[in-house]
């Protein structure tokens, strides 16, 4: 299994599984976390240890506003809170939070095909629909992720994924035949949670808190490429 903290900054590491110390901390430290949305981009930048502008989106107008903040606990040390409202300037409004494994500014490809659920706990508002993105679908120009979509309780809820539970967004027979999960996710690139209008009402305040993401059934030493040391 592999625990990654759900905080600003992040972390990953094995709860099974013997890796070498140095080879581990290559990758703890380089989780980078984004928001996007259909106005801004924004990366949390731990130089200054505060979200930073990435870029905008003017070609879509939008006026979609999201927040992200780390409240304290004693477990984990934080848990990532996200507050986001669907404006009403962009036809389709969406937007989200997004995590990346990358090592000298450069992205690491997970290996995700011996998975067998994803499970994290949760509470808040809205309608969530929590994606895969691919190497292997971005490629092939395929605007679509391997995907699930859950609705938000005032109390905390454990949210169990198995692979057989994803499927491709927008929804394409032939393109899932394709691409099935057992290669996509071999070339898993980030993790991404999007509020947009498909599930949830221009104006309103959405909400999001979420503590630790485990992969059950993955080695970290199967999950990603380690360094030559």
């Amino acid at each position: 299994m592999i625990r990654f903290h759900n905080t600003a900054t992040g972390s990953l590491y094995p709860l099974t599984g013997e890796v070498a110390n140095s080879s581990l901390d290559y990758f703890v430290d380089d989780m980078v976390r984004y928001t996007f949305s259909d106005s801004l981009t924004r990366g949390y930048d731990r130089s200054f240890g505060r979200w930073v502008i990435y870029g905008s989106s003017p070609q879509m107008g939008g006026n979609s506003a999201i927040t992200v903040s780390q409240v304290p606990n004693s477990t984990t040390g934080g848990t990532l809170d996200v507050t986001a409202v669907l404006g009403e300037s962009f036809q389709y409004p969406f937007e989200g939070i997004g995590t990346l494994p990358a090592s000298k500014n450069s992205g690491v490809i997970m290996n995700l095909s011996s998975m067998s659920s994803f499970t994290f706990d949760a509470r808040g508002q809205g309608t969530l629909r929590m994606r895969f993105g691919s190497d292997l679908l971005d490629e092939a120009d395929e605007q679509r992720q391997y995907s699930y979509t859950f609705g938000l309780t005032e109390d905390w809820q454990q949210i169990e994924v198995t692979p057989e539970m994803l499927q491709l967004f927008t929804y394409d027979a032939d393109a899932e035949a394709q691409f099935p999960w057992a290669d996509a996710s071999k070339r898993i690139n980030r993790i991404e949670f999007e509020f947009s209008y498909f599930h949830n009402s221009i104006g309103d305040t959405l909400c999001f808190e979420s503590e630790s993401m485990i992969f059950h059934g993955v080695r970290f030493e199967e999950m990603v490429e380690l360094p030559v040391k």
